[in-house]
């Protein structure tokens, strides 16, 4: 009966919400938090297989009207900005074009979190910005694995790990670098890694304190992210 009120009222009432203001944006945002799901329970292959399907099969629909392709007006125009953001990245690849200023090089905004980041503050600022995000993921992670089993300090971890990554993938459609959303959601990993520190009995705090080897992992990411980015880019050039 509570989850019937919490839960499912609340979950339908945002998918129909998600339905009438057609953002194809927020699709991807439930689509992440259910292969997040869906990875526990049958691997991680399967999930990335079935993430595959996913994405395959709602590139072939439309959704509420709106197409879910690079051909689409909307779509393409995002895509054109995106590789404006490359060529901002070119041209000034350390510091960026600088805070703000992505409309001084191109009429739109660049309609996706990743791009506007490098293309204003450079790789440095891409690589702090992506650190942090690489850093409060792995605490959520490290929390989740070493906090008791039944302690509702766990399924709140959880709750934000999934929630982070739906923030994620939806801005990989907005501009959303700066948003105070992702730093208050960073700040309740952080806060929720804390608070499953104080629960832990001290012997075994030590766990919770060792180093997280975030550098590479952030490296990483920043190469994966600009490679998609020039992907969508060399899609939209070969398709037109």
């Amino acid at each position: 009966m509570r989850n019937l009120f919490v839960v499912w009222g609340p979950g339908v009432l945002l998918t129909y919400t998600i339905y009438l203001t057609q953002s194809r944006g927020a699709l991807l945002g439930v689509i992440a938090i259910v292969l997040l799901v869906m990875q526990k329970a049958i691997g991680t292959l399967r999930t990335m297989l079935f993430a595959i399907v996913v994405v395959l099969g709602v590139g072939a629909l439309s959704f509420g009207g709106r197409q879910v392709s690079t051909k689409e007006e909307s779509a393409a125009q995002r895509i054109e900005a995106w590789e404006e953001g490359l060529s901002m990245l070119r041209s000034k690849p350390i510091l960026g074009v600088g805070y703000g200023n992505f409309t001084d090089h191109h009429y739109l905004t660049a309609h996706n979190s990743f791009v506007l980041c490098f293309a204003e503050l450079g790789l440095v600022g891409y690589f702090a910005w992506l650190g942090m995000i690489v850093l409060t993921y792995k605490g959520l992670n490290q929390a989740v694995r070493l906090a008791p089993a039944e302690a509702v300090e766990r399924r709140l971890a959880i709750a934000l790990r999934a929630s982070l990554m739906a923030f994620l993938a939806c801005s990989w459609f907005l501009s959303r670098t700066y948003s105070p959303g992702l730093f208050f959601l960073m700040s309740l990993g952080v806060a929720s890694w804390f608070r499953i520190w104080q629960i832990h009995e001290s012997g075994t705090r030590s766990a919770l304190t060792e180093p997280v080897y975030w550098r590479m992992s952030t490296f990483i990411m920043m190469v994966l992210s600009l490679f998609a980015v020039y992907a969508f880019v060399l899609v939209q050039r070969i398709t037109g």
